[in-house]
């Protein structure tokens, strides 16, 4: 601002002098001062103009996204389908495998009256109560996802506009610049183009800075969405590993094996992994029907674990941490878990 004050200045003294030469006055008569207007008139005013400067268009931001990972973990998420960032999530429930054989198994109990039988449909009945909820969990996540890839789609595209459009600004600078030596008082053209490139200039650092501050939203929205994503998938992932329990109770209560019912529960957070991170260690208790009272620890991410109501006596507990393939260990549980034991 101090430049631009001094050039007005200098410019305006530099203009008087060139008026009193074209004036000329004879000033042992005194000095007319319409006569000094009349000069200036007669003369072209000297003009100020900004200088033009290049603009860094690396300073531009974009969304970004790739592998989507547990928030925490190195475990990947479910690879996401066209127009989502992670969803479409309800396929994770309505897709998935473990609760299709969970029907097959379920299906065998019909026709069985005892109460152990009844125990296990009562147990297969809240699995598909929460295969309920879930989705609806997942109608309200997923067209919130969809719209955030729409919205980061549109930001990546006007990215790359303005990107075109910073290099062809930078072009069109430099050429003023090898073809307008003397700047704007070079030639009318050159005026022209340096009005021309200086409006494009100032509408450009606007709209990079609309763009910018866009971009951090959606990176705010991106992050709450990931959030949500992660919770919900490890949500599925449970309920996927009691539908496993469900299963084996099943195959072992079809066997004549001894079963067991829940009588109690036990919940405390605990730290596992590195960097630490908190889970939530869940004691299931049990009642067998040979008297046997038994236990298992069960870890999980999600705050609430519900304890499968009926197990066979003796069952070793699946790990936590995979979606589809129960059997495998998740290492980061894995010592805890046998800690607790």
């Amino acid at each position: 601002m101090k430049r631009v004050m001094f050039i007005a200045l200098g410019a305006m003294f530099l203009a008087a002098g060139v008026y009193a030469r074209k004036y000329n006055p004879n000033f042992d008569n005194g000095v007319s001062l319409s006569e000094f207007q009349k000069a200036a008139q007669e003369m072209d005013s000297p003009r100020l103009y900004v200088p033009l400067s290049r603009i860094d268009g690396s300073i531009i931001k974009r969304l970004n996204s790739g592998e989507e990972r547990l928030i925490g973990t190195t475990e990947k998420l479910p690879a996401p389908g066209q127009g989502y960032y992670f969803g479409p999530t309800a396929d994770w429930v309505r897709k998935s495998q473990v609760f299709e054989n969970g029907k097959i198994y379920a299906s065998t109990l019909h026709g069985h009256e005892d109460p152990t039988a009844y125990k296990l449909l009562g147990e297969w009945d809240a699995i598909t109560t929460e295969d309920v909820q879930m989705l609806t969990v997942a109608d309200i996540f997923d067209p919130k996802d969809h719209q955030l890839y729409l919205d980061g789609t549109a930001s990546n595209e006007n990215y790359k506009k303005l990107k075109a459009r910073i290099d062809k600004y930078n072009k069109d600078l430099a050429a003023y610049k090898q073809n307008c030596k003397d700047g704007p008082e070079t030639s009318p053209d050159c005026a022209m183009e340096h009005e021309r490139l200086g409006k494009e200039h100032d509408a450009l650092l606007v709209a990079m800075n609309q763009h910018n501050d866009n971009v951090a939203k959606l990176k705010q929205r991106y992050a709450t969405l990931q959030g949500e994503a992660s919770s919900f998938y490890k949500k599925v992932q449970d309920w996927e590993i009691r539908i496993a329990y469900f299963i084996t109770a099943v195959k072992d209560y079809l066997s004549g094996a001894a079963m067991c019912t829940l009588t109690g529960t036990e919940t405390e957070p605990v730290s596992v992994g590195d960097p630490p991170q908190i889970a939530f260690l869940t004691r299931c208790i049990y009642l067998c029907s040979n008297n046997k009272e038994w236990s298992f620890i069960w870890i999980s991410s999600v705050t609430y674990y519900e304890c499968p109501k009926i197990v066979a006596d003796g069952e070793n507990p699946p790990m936590p941490g995979r979606h589809i393939d129960f059997g495998k260990t998740d290492p980061m549980f894995s010592d805890l878990l046998r800690s607790s034991q």
